[in-house]
């Protein structure tokens, strides 16, 4: 199923998630949380194409005339045929106003369409690449956060047994757009610009309300989920890491027997190239 899936990926920390090592709980975030303005934001252009939005407009008022007819007196029955009722309520001037209606309206809720988004689905972001500096410096605080290692096979499963699809990122020069019926889950939800692919992202998605903890937060609330101790094969410290930070992951992994398995490294800038060894800590 996961034939090109690599067989560790990896997430590069600030320095004060090492109380990762007490809990084992990671935070799937909702778009509107990345530093990327775009992600999970394409360009929506309408629900449907013209021609089909025309069509369930026809549709939908010809539902509406079905349920009205009825309720008209037997004199109006009598007079108008419901062929004709229909004929009269679907004309083209009436539909045209009702699709453009319909257009005015998507317009306007186009934002509030991706806050829902964000508000249901998560996602938890891995990087195949274990020596990437800019990773280091972007999302490890300037190298004084630390690295995990996962194995890949391991970190979207649950406790209770089941496993979440792991997704490879898109990168591409174009902005992904379309009406809403055409546009893919890959254009939706895995496709960045091409500035983004040092990252070599993997991503895992989940649905925020099976979060096994929620903190209350602005705009986004954090949802947390359990992570397997399996799952957890190393870490290593970034260059610059507070030995006070260093004792607390130290201590944590020493407390938590689930995690004797783990192996300790440190982030060392080379000598001569531009280049990270991790040697053993």
């Amino acid at each position: 199923m996961f034939v090109d899936r690599p067989k560790r990926l990896y997430k590069y920390f600030s320095p004060q998630r090492w109380t990762f090592f007490q809990d084992l709980r990671l935070r799937y975030s909702p778009f509107g949380v990345f530093n990327d303005p775009f992600e999970g934001r394409p360009d929506i252009t309408a629900f449907a194409g013209p021609e089909t939005q025309i069509r369930n407009v026809k549709n939908a008022l010809k539902g509406v005339v079905d349920e009205l007819y009825p309720n008209l007196s037997v004199e109006d029955r009598e007079r108008i045929a419901i062929e004709k009722y229909q004929e009269l309520s679907a004309s083209e001037a009436l539909t045209a106003d009702l699709n453009q209606q319909i257009s005015s309206f998507f317009a306007a809720q186009k934002i509030s369409m991706y806050e829902k988004f964000d508000s249901l689905i998560g996602a938890l972001c891995l990087c195949e690449e274990r020596y990437n500096l800019l990773m280091w410096a972007h999302y490890a605080d300037s190298h004084t956060g630390f690295q995990l290692e996962f194995d890949s096979a391991h970190v979207a499963k649950t406790k209770t047994g089941s496993e979440r699809p792991l997704h490879r990122v898109r990168y591409q020069e174009r902005r992904p757009s379309g009406t809403l019926e055409d546009l893919s889950e890959v254009e939706v939800m895995l496709s960045k610009s091409s500035h983004w692919s040092y990252e070599r992202e993997w991503r895992v998605f989940a649905r925020l309300a099976d979060a096994v903890e929620t903190k209350t937060s602005t705009p986004y609330s954090v949802c947390l989920f359990d992570v397997l101790p399996q799952a957890v094969t190393g870490i290593v410290l970034g260059a610059r890491i507070d030995p006070g930070i260093e004792m607390n992951i130290r201590d944590a992994l020493r407390l938590n027997g689930n995690l004797s398995h783990v192996q300790v490294y440190r982030a060392e800038p080379d000598q001569t190239h531009y280049f990270l060894n991790y040697v053993p800590a």
